[in-house]
């Protein structure tokens, strides 16, 4: 029990010492500033009697969203993966819930033009690349570096797995609420409609906008990937001549493999 104490007595200073190490002080301005800003829409939603309580909750749960790898670290213990994810994460993470939640939602982008949902998915499925990257050398159990070839791949993957994985989320979502802030499937015969410039004449057909609405975000999705694997491939090779060239000598510092041989003797 008093190693437990001891764990999470130490814990706020070490983890603050970490945070310091990977983000800098002007990065983190620009998080709390993103956080303010998704605060205000949240209290102007709920000000608002015509907005769906629904609506309020979804806004909420990406500025939550915005704390992801703070959680993770502070409520899982050192042996599990959550609690090793890098504080560089949180970038990958706020970026296209800001842009999906504050300007998408509430500044009503969604609606206002009509390729921004596409263009969303598309720096949603680069950047998730790089989230699949951190996400994978925090589950590590060793101090191997992971070859480019196959960071590459892993993470592209993971982007993949998390496109198909919205797409499934939103399908239950409209399902059982039926309030997609994206397109609600309306059916546009105009010529210069994105669907008709895409699929052609086959996009004429009403009842399937929303199986091609569907498709096109996850094939704009994997496209994402594709490209997010390429520049990917110079980022691990320079991240891991950064891990070579580091006195620590792994992608971790000391003050967690203690913490990790201790976690893992409370449950032996």
């Amino acid at each position: 029990m008093s190693k437990i104490l001891q764990y999470y007595k130490n814990l706020p200073k070490n983890e603050f010492r970490q945070f310091r190490k990977e983000i800098s002080l002007p990065e983190y301005i620009i998080w709390w500033i993103i956080r303010g800003l998704m605060i205000y829409a949240l209290c102007r939603q709920m000000s608002n009697p015509d907005v769906l309580i629904i609506n309020c909750l979804a806004i909420a749960g990406n500025l939550l969203a915005t704390f992801t790898v703070i959680l993770g670290r502070i409520i899982f213990p050192k042996f599990f993966f959550l609690g090793r994810l890098p504080y560089i994460l949180q970038r990958y993470i706020t970026l296209p819930v800001f842009l999906g939640c504050f300007f998408g939602q509430y500044m009503h982008f969604y609606s206002r033009y009509s390729s921004y949902d596409k263009w969303l998915h598309l720096i949603a499925g680069f950047i998730g690349v790089f989230i699949g990257y951190h996400v994978m050398m925090a589950m590590k159990h060793n101090k191997r570096l992971v070859p480019p070839f196959i960071a590459s791949f892993v993470s592209f993957g993971f982007s993949c797995f998390i496109s198909v994985a919205w797409e499934i989320f939103e399908f239950i979502f409209d399902f059982y609420f039926a309030s997609s802030y994206n397109q609600n499937y309306r059916w546009n015969p105009d010529p210069d409609n994105l669907f008709f410039k895409i699929f052609g004449e086959g996009a004429g057909n009403a009842g399937q906008v929303a199986l091609y609405d569907t498709m096109f975000d996850v094939i704009i999705g994997v496209i994402g990937a594709i490209i997010g694997g390429i520049v990917i491939w110079p980022y691990v090779k320079h991240e891991m001549k950064k891990i070579s060239d580091s006195t620590r000598g792994d992608d971790r510092l000391i003050w967690e493999e203690i913490q990790d041989k201790k976690a893992q003797s409370l449950t032996k």
